[in-house]
């Protein structure tokens, strides 16, 4: 397992470009909400919910924590690098999460539900310049948004 020396996401406020949020292949975000089983009201609140999410990043080694607040919803995360956590997908339902290193300034999520049938479902986060690029991905949607430090 890495020391995590060298490795991170500085711990910061990001804000989304409102420009830079888009699906792969896809013109709406909603159509990841609608892969993940999302039914169409909840997701066209989510979607609108979400335009402008304000998250805040805090890293202390290996150990981060990430608030995400929208107008409908927040959503905070405390995990270690390297080992499993509970976590929810965007509909809610409970899922175990294990984060790991992909590159010097990329985590990468796998995300494996803990009832039920659905999509296989992950996230990456990563770093590049003073922008933090997040992916979510289910089965072959992804979602991308980009954000800008405060």
């Amino acid at each position: 397992m890495s020391s995590g020396l060298g490795r991170q996401l500085p711990s910061a406020i990001w804000l989304t470009s409102p420009a830079c949020i888009h699906t792969h292949g896809m013109n709406r975000e909603g159509v990841y909400t609608g892969e993940q089983g999302v039914n169409a009201m909840l997701r066209k609140v989510a979607v609108a919910a979400a335009s402008k999410p304000h998250v805040e990043i805090r890293q202390n080694g290996e150990q981060f924590y990430i608030k995400t607040s929208t107008t409908v919803r927040t959503t905070e995360i405390n995990f270690h690098i390297g080992e499993e956590f509970d976590e929810e997908t965007v509909d809610g339902r409970k899922c175990k999460s294990l984060a790991t290193w992909e590159s010097e300034n990329k985590i990468y999520c796998k995300q494996t539900l803990v009832d039920g049938d659905g999509p296989k479902t992950f996230w990456s986060r990563e770093l590049q310049g003073d922008e933090l690029i997040l992916i979510f991905g289910a089965d072959n949607v992804l979602c991308t948004r980009i954000y800008m430090r405060e």
